[in-house]
């Protein structure tokens, strides 16, 4: 019987197969369990059905023909399904599109997919009132055939080639996306879909080959993207994609939280380092004095450890940023010499400095990072050392316009072990921990140390006999700005000391300082006091900003995060005003200190930086760039 059906309707069939091939496609599918959340296999099977009932539709489109009779009712009958095959592949080729974006990062167009469904609904009323109207053919019998309508065109051909273009545009778009596998697979459908919807209407009903080529695209589809193996992996894939962004995620919450908690941990230690800092500064009673040292010293301890992690959590978001300036290499020198020393001293180490002096002065680089590394060893080298020595040593060769800068730093301290010298640059990498249980740190230091040498395009290597002592050198290349040597920047300026560094007069001047915290206000007042200017506070922003309309200031000092009105909130209103202060010079203060975050604030306006805790000397610098004698 099979065979006689197949023996009289010749051209239908190859059509057979195709079917088989759907039904061999969906059997498997509903053979399979899928996954929840799968997201091609759900648009995998609409389509399916589609092709299959666009095959079948196509089978039984000459029987039809044959077996009804071509007048009334079955002539609207007969055209009905004849006419049908346009809105079976116009659904499948809007399927398709849908698949693929599930492969692309595209994100769906809300109104372009209204306006393909839209399409389709036309088409599909269109296609239903064919036998009435003829706007698609009119079929005249098995001896006259077909003639086309006015909408054949457009019905047969437009929605066709649209869905087949959109879907095109999405796989070369996206092309770099895709794996071998997928573009292979994807590209083979498209273009048996595509050749059969645009090939179709030119047939004019002679032979039906559309739901054949959809077949076979359908079918290769199947075994390239559908097939168990290949969704387990891509299952597998988005699963540990997802789980990338729940990391990142949490690493970005992770860095929020230690970026708020730096802020806020600064702004009471601006206050405890500073009062502090004054008691050092005025106290003439020794006991005092050495409480106050003490103070000093765990105080710098916990800043220390709180930068570190904050540089940490930056590194390891790609937000540190390196900020190569000029810069004198004498002063970054004497600047770690001078705090090197007073730690060596209290400790009653022996520190011995050799610098190379023939080495030139103007470098190009950041000086505040490669400080940061060098100070962080310096540390280190005297925090070990119980008796002994420190030994720190500067030189270096010139290479064109290039100055490759070494930095050793030796002691006589407790040294590491050979099978621990690996964990030195980890994070949290302490070693020998029976030894150096009471030794304070966080074992970030020499982790954070190479990252920064890393990002600096430098080294930072480790000699150390147990027992004996360590040796660790910095190496690093600096542009050379000027071609003039330490020693004759020294014999012409001297030598560099923070704490030798005073107010210009500020007489007869009038600064205004702003802070929420009454603490800041008090540290600021008491080290702008020997400034000589009348120094007035303020811990109310709008206020604040109401006294800058009404008076005018030769300086004000900003705080940044204050209820109601921000530091650069006030700023921007100044400077866009035509008030006595437009043009007065204006520093923040802010516990926000990274250089980073200096670049963005000199970027908003600001004239200078001073970042909390805050330092007398970095104070003293920011001020006297704007008295003028």
């Amino acid at each position: 019987m099979i065979l006689d059906f197949v023996t009289k309707y010749v051209k239908i069939s190859y059509e057979i197969s195709a079917i088989f091939f759907d039904l061999v496609a969906i059997s498997f599918m509903h053979m399979k369990i899928w996954e929840k959340g799968e997201k091609t296999t759900k648009v995998f099977r609409y389509m399916a059905y589609c092709i299959l009932l666009w095959t079948l539709n196509e089978v039984i489109n000459p029987v039809v023909m044959d077996k009804i009779p071509d007048a009334g009712l079955g002539r609207y009958f007969c055209l009905l399904v004849d006419s049908l095959q346009f809105f079976w592949g116009d659904v499948a080729l809007f399927f398709f599109i849908i698949y693929l974006e599930n492969y692309t990062d595209f994100k769906s167009i809300k109104w372009l997919r209204q306006l393909y469904i839209m399409i389709i609904v036309v088409a599909t009323a269109v296609i239903f009132i064919n036998p009435i109207t003829g706007w698609l053919f009119t079929y005249y019998g098995l001896d006259e055939g077909y003639e086309k309508g006015p909408l054949y065109g457009i019905v047969g051909y437009f929605p066709a080639i649209l869905f087949g273009a959109t879907a095109l545009y999405l796989y070369v778009t996206y092309f770099k996306q895709l794996l071998m596998r997928e573009r292979v697979g994807l590209l083979s459908t498209i273009l048996m879909i595509f050749a059969g919807a645009t090939i179709q209407p030119a047939l004019n009903g002679r032979l039906k080959i559309t739901g054949l080529f959809a077949s076979y695209g359908l079918f290769i589809l199947y075994l390239a993207l559908e097939t168990s193996d290949y969704l387990g992996r891509m299952s597998a894939k988005a699963k540990l994609e997802e789980a990338q962004e729940i990391a990142a995620s949490a690493n970005k919450a992770k860095s929020t939280f230690i970026a708020n908690m730096s802020h806020e941990i600064r702004t009471p230690m601006n206050a405890i380092l500073g009062i502090n800092d004054l008691i050092l500064k005025d106290s003439k009673e020794e006991k005092i004095i050495s409480y106050a040292k003490d103070m000093k010293r765990s105080g710098d301890s916990l800043l220390t450890i709180i930068n570190d992690v904050l540089d940490i959590s930056k590194i390891e978001a790609g937000k540190m940023e390196i900020q190569n300036r000029p810069y004198h290499l004498s002063e970054l020198v004497d600047e770690l010499v001078y705090d090197a020393q007073e730690k060596a001293k209290a400790k009653r180490l022996d520190f011995h400095v050799s610098v190379d002096e023939n080495l030139p002065n103007y470098l190009v680089g950041d000086k505040e990072h490669l400080g940061q590394v060098v100070r962080n060893v310096l540390d280190n080298a005297i925090k070990f050392t119980r008796r002994g020595y420190v030994r720190f040593e500067v030189n270096g060769g010139i290479r064109g316009d290039l100055l490759h800068l070494v930095f050793m730093v030796a002691d006589s301290g407790i040294g590491i072990k050979e099978e621990d010298l690996e964990k030195v640059f980890t994070n949290f990498g302490r070693v020998d921990m029976e030894r150096n249980r009471s030794i304070e740190g966080t074992g970030l230091g020499l982790s954070l140390c190479q990252k920064i040498m890393t990002l600096l395009d430098g080294i930072i290597t480790v000699n150390s006999e147990y027992g004996v002592g360590s040796t660790f050198t910095i190496e690093l290349d600096q542009y050379i700005e000027k071609f003039e040597s330490i020693q004759k920047f020294r014999r012409e300026y001297g030598r560099f000391n923070p704490m030798t560094q005073k107010f210009k007069s500020a007489e007869k001047r009038k600064f205004l300082v702003v802070d929420d915290n009454e603490m800041n206000l008090k540290v600021a007042e008491a080290f702008l006091e020997s400034s000589g200017a009348e120094i007035i506070t303020e811990n109310d922003s709008v206020v604040a900003f109401s006294m800058l309309q009404k008076e005018k200031y030769d300086l004000v000092i900003l705080d940044d995060l204050m209820p109601r009105l921000t530091g650069p909130t006030i700023l921007t209103r100044v400077r866009r005003g035509n008030g006595m202060n437009k043009e007065t010079p204006f520093i923040i203060m802010t516990a926000n200190s990274t250089e980073t975050d200096k670049k963005g604030y000199l970027e908003k306006g600001f004239d200078g930086f001073v970042g909390k805790p805050i330092k007398e000397e970095k104070l003293i610098e920011a001020v006297n760039n704007f008295i003028v004698s």
